[in-house]
């Protein structure tokens, strides 16, 4: 085991972070190498970056020995380099645009052929790295705005809060992406599965032309890969801001320019796919006032609000937490991306039917309506009232019946006496043993005894088991 990180709050806090990992470590028999750890920095140096609480920045020798390098001279070379900066890339706005040139280099038959362009690109790369902005560590507590933008050659993004850099991603298209005529729509998905892992099921704010999406947003002649892209979006808590023409800087300016902001249409889409509702205070809403948990909702709102028992709620509520405006279940969940958004009652039905009725839905089974609603949503007794609800639906009853024979009662095979059944399993491959070579084992167990027998063969060929076995 290598590199165990532990980041506290405060000192105090840190002192206790630390004789927990001690205990488990000693608990699992590990030891650790004095020499190599380090305890009580205010900055650390790891994987090529420097890490603080101001955020995270590049290494200055690492960075030196990408500028000092000079003009690749082959293929080989300018993989190299590639290599090299793109560890840093998340650091660079817009680097596969930049690198174009280069990646045109590394085609497959392509006769290397260092041109202006490329020499522009090598160096402009170089300049933006000794430039690299400091990125923000996330606040998962703020809502997180998303940059996007699209070009002829690549498309990229900005993660941001409060006017500054989370992180900068972009990619090139490959040929049959480049002729899409909505490549902002490829931009904004593609950045959004780019940085789930940050919001998980919070709203985050995409800020883009959003003209390309007004067909994903009303779901009216839809494509097959439309349709793709409206159910990927539908995973997403988004709200989309339309910033028009010059108000719309690009993402590659965002981390040094930061933009004021402007007025603009917005559009507000439910948590969890299109539910039946205007917007995300009416939502809200809706959770303030469920008759079952919205004393849950005011009390965690204001703890001394008169009208909830404080009693019960305080027990209650260690169970929720109140992110945004939104009511989340957090009960043996820590992490941000596992926190499940609580329905009230009056759009539960509306939700079931989103996430089962509908024709993207699939009409899938009760288990599996279950786990796909589980994953990003909570209420009280919810896999009994979907599976009543699946087993109630009209069309399910008409089209899914059942044209096999139900399963016959299990009937153990019970043996009288040694060796009247004995039963043969092979297991593997493994690594090959030494030195006899040995990759399969042969498990034969007679059911009366349980007697076993482990014999290692190094084929797993029918002929190699016959004569083990005979």
């Amino acid at each position: 085991m290598d590199d165990v990180i532990i980041t506290s709050p405060s000192f105090k806090d840190h002192l206790d972070h630390l004789t927990q990992v001690f205990t488990l470590l000693r608990d699992a028999g590990l030891t650790l190498n004095k020499e190599k750890c380090h305890f009580a920095r205010d900055k650390l140096k790891y994987l090529g970056l420097i890490i603080s609480k101001e955020g995270i920045e590049t290494d200055n020798k690492k960075i030196r020995a990408i500028t000092e390098m000079k003009p690749p001279k082959n293929n080989r070379e300018v993989s190299k380099f590639l290599g090299m900066t793109g560890w840093y890339q998340k650091f660079i706005p817009r680097y596969a645009d930049i690198c174009e040139p280069l990646y045109q280099l590394k085609k497959k038959g392509a006769k290397f052929n260092w041109s202006g362009e490329a020499q522009d690109s090598f160096a402009q790369i170089k300049r933006t790295l000794t430039e690299a902005p400091i990125l923000q560590l996330p606040n998962f507590s703020e809502q997180f705005n998303l940059f996007t933008d699209a070009s002829g050659v690549g498309i990229g993004a900005v993660l941001q809060q409060n006017q500054k850099p989370i992180a900068f991603a972009s990619r090139t298209l490959n040929k049959a992406e480049r002729n899409y005529t909505k490549r902002e729509c490829l931009a904004v998905i593609w950045a959004l599965n780019k940085f789930k892992t940050y919001f998980g099921p919070l709203p985050v704010k995409v800020i883009t032309d959003h003209a390309a999406l007004t067909k994903l947003t009303n779901g009216k002649n839809l494509s097959s890969r439309m349709i793709r892209w409206a159910l990927k979006l539908s995973e997403f808590n988004i709200e989309w801001e339309h910033r028009p023409g010059v108000q719309n800087v690009v993402a590659d300016l965002l981390s040094r320019n930061p933009v004021d902001s402007v007025e603009g249409s917005q559009i507000s889409c439910a948590a969890l796919r299109a539910l039946a509702i205007n917007s995300r205070e009416q939502f809200i809403k809706e959770q303030r006032e469920d008759p079952e948990l919205g004393h849950i909702y005011r009390y965690l709102e204001n703890p001394d609000d008169g009208s909830v028992n404080a009693t019960i709620c305080e027990s209650w509520s260690q169970d929720f937490k109140l992110i945004n405006g939104l009511l989340f279940y957090a009960k043996h969940f820590s992490n941000l991306g596992e926190l499940r958004v609580y329905i009230p009652g009056s759009l539960r039905k509306d939700i079931m039917k989103e996430f089962h009725d509908l024709p993207l839905a699939g009409h899938l089974g009760k288990r599996k309506t279950y786990l796909k609603l589980r994953d990003t949503c909570y209420f009280p007794f919810m896999r009994k009232y979907i599976f009543e609800y699946v087993s109630t639906c009209d069309r399910c009853q008409k089209f899914n019946y059942k044209n096999a024979l139900p399963a016959g009662r299990l009937m153990p095979i019970v043996s009288k006496y040694p060796n009247e059944t004995v039963t043969l399993d092979l297991v593997g491959p493994y690594p090959a043993s030494r030195p006899e070579r040995y990759k399969f084992i042969s498990v034969i167990t007679d059911h009366f005894t349980k007697w076993c027998e482990l014999i290692p063969l190094r084929k797993a060929s029918a002929q190699t088991i016959a004569n083990a076995f005979f």
